[in-house]
Parts: C-alpha cells; structure tokens; sequence
C-alpha cells in the first residue's frame, strides 16, 4: 500500500446531497414565488379589459403596467438567484467527491482492483450538471403546479377533473418515456465504455499492433462497437423525441380543452365570473402540465443520472 495514501472517512453520496437540503428548500421557495408571479400577464389583461376600459382611467393603467413590469423583473431576478443556488450546490457536491473519488480510483489501480475506470468522473460530471439542470428546476415547479390544480378545482369541480386527466395523461407520457429509453441508454452507455476501453488498449500497443499487421482488425471491431452505440443513442431518441412531440400537444391542447369547458360551463350557467373565469382556467389548466411536459423534455439527463 502507498505509505503516503491517507483513506478518506466513509461517506455516501445520499449524505453529500442531503447536506445541500437547505439549499434545495430555497430553490423551492423561489421556484413557487416565480411560479404564482407567472400568473401577472394574465392578471394584468383582465384588469385592463374590466376596470382601464370601462373606467377608461389612464392612471390606473400606468399603475398597473408599472405593477405587471415590476413583476417581470422580479421574476427574472428569482429566476437567476435560483440557478446560482443550483450551481453552487452542484460545487459543493463535486468539491465533497471529487478528491474521495481520486483517491478511490487510484487506490484500485494501485492494487489492481476493479472500479478503477475513468468513467466514474464523467459520472461525477453528469450528476454536477443534472443538480443545475432545468429537470431539477422542472422538480421544483412541481408544488406550484398543485397550487394551480387546487385552484382550477375551485373554479369548477369538472374543470379540475378535465386537467387532473391531463396531468396524469402527461405522467404517464413520462414513465412510458423512461421505460422504453431507459434500457437503451444503458445498452449505449455500456458500449461507449466497451470503445473507449477497446481504443485505449489499442494505443498502449500501437506499435505491436503495427508490427503483426492487426491495425485493419482492430479498426474494424471498434467501428462495430461505436455503431452499437450510435444506434442504442438514436433508437432512444425517436422514442423521446415522440413522446416530447406528444407532450408538447397535450400541454398545449388542454389550455384550449379548458377554456372550451369553462365556455361550456358558462353557457349553462354552471360557472360563476363570466369571460374572466374561463381564461383564468383556461391558464391555470396549461400551467399545471408545465413542470411535467419540462421533465418530458429533460428526460435524457434523468435517466443517465440513474
């Protein structure tokens, strides 16, 4: 054993990630605020077309607009300390594993061990940059999203029901979406480490290589390893990019399927506050499915972090 190698104190990844919880409660904090604050254009166009119009008050309209701009910067500037806070955490978490991971990997190349591969810092790589990813911002959304869904049911019941169908719609889009992209992932990641393995035990003997006259051969295998891997990564990506294609629609046509509900609704005198009621649902509808038609979207770096 190497006199100078000190090792480290035991420690777990669920423990460095756990140390960042206050950090992660901030996020969700900021996240909701940005979240109710996206409401304010809509907010800001019913009150222009109920109160500035009919009471026909430029004051009240510089008042409001002055309000729904402040609004807006206010909203970027959450939105901006919150991807700080997501990039510090991931720092944090890589400054926690990074020299226990050195140390552990030299250690078993030093005894000859397994689990002295390179790959584990792209895996410290990939779970730095998933931390500050929009897929974990997607998460924080989420309480948001039942804030809207509790408030489409206060509208109306069935206007609930309508977008309560549609998020779980969008779920199930999701869990379908890692399911068939999941295994091929796997697949495409175990052979892009089987190339790379393969190509750096080729280097370390290019010159015997040369002289046997193998270079042809050994080409030829690595090219057969490196289509593997192309053809699990575009596989997985028609079944992704259908269901992102899905997801976008339903988040788009569930707006619509609320607001001609709501119209419904009024129609039978089944819906109280008129027109302003129905484009409050007819929004509130389309902001549930955000969060999960985002981690649709985002589904390729959830499933390397797994």
């Amino acid at each position: 054993m190497n006199p100078s190698f000190k090792p480290p104190e035991p420690i777990t990844l669920r423990a460095v990630l756990m140390s960042q919880t206050p950090t992660y409660k901030r996020v969700a904090f900021f996240s909701l605020a940005t979240s109710l604050l996206v409401l304010m254009p809509t907010w800001f166009m019913l009150e222009v077309y109920d109160r500035v119009v009919n009471s026909r008050n430029q004051t009240t309209l510089w008042m409001l607009l002055i309000m729904v701009l402040g609004s807006y910067v206010v909203m970027e500037l959450l939105d901006w300390v919150r991807s700080r806070l997501l990039h510090q955490a991931s720092e944090v978490v890589d400054s926690k594993l990074r020299v226990r991971l050195f140390n552990a990997v030299f250690e078993a190349n030093l005894r000859r061990q397994p689990g002295g591969s390179i790959q584990l810092f792209s895996d410290l790589r990939t779970l730095r940059e998933f931390i500050a990813s929009p897929a974990v911002t997607a998460v924080a959304d989420a309480p948001a999203s039942l804030v809207f869904l509790l408030l489409v049911f206060a509208i109306h019941p069935w206007l609930g029901v309508l977008t309560l169908v549609g998020a779980m719609v969008q779920v199930a889009i999701a869990v379908s979406t890692e399911k068939r992209t999941m295994p091929l992932l796997t697949e495409a990641n175990q052979a892009s480490i089987e190339a790379q393995g393969y190509a750096s035990s080729t280097l370390r003997n290019a010159q015997v290589i040369e002289a046997m006259g193998m270079l042809g051969h050994i080409h030829q295998r690595w090219l057969e390893k490196q289509r593997r891997m192309l053809a699990r990564q575009a596989s997985a990506s028609d079944h992704g990019g259908l269901n992102n294609a899905v997801s976008k629609a339903l988040q788009q046509m569930l707006g619509s399927l609320v607001l001609g509900a709501a119209c419904w609704l009024s129609l039978s005198n089944s819906l109280a506050g008129g027109g302003g009621m129905m484009i409050v649902a007819s929004v509130l509808g389309g902001r549930v499915l955000m969060p999960l038609a985002m981690l649709v979207m985002h589904w390729r770096s959830v499933v390397q972090v797994r």
